[in-house]
């Protein structure tokens, strides 16, 4: 694997991600916003993340047998989800 800590890092930045969204989201006091703030950094260390997982998922598809109905399909339902 081509960036083995990847998988890990995005993991842990789910967990942070869902742990500052309940308590942001249930604490509305003014001295807790950096809650918040954690929560955004998060959601642009989430995307930086994405970049070096699209080098895997680009070196997966370049050395694999091409696009058949299967992976076609897999594309399409991924960009309608996103």
């Amino acid at each position: 694997m081509r960036y083995p800590w990847a998988n890990v890092a995005l993991l842990l930045l789910l967990a942070v991600q869902l742990i500052t969204g309940f308590f942001g989201f249930i604490n509305g006091a003014e001295d807790t916003r950096w809650i918040l703030w954690l929560h955004g950094i998060g959601a642009y260390a989430i995307a930086i993340v994405l970049l070096w997982k699209s080098a895997i998922v680009l070196d997966v598809y370049g050395r694999g047998a091409g696009l058949d109905w299967r992976r076609m399909a897999f594309a399409v339902m991924l960009i309608l989800l996103v």
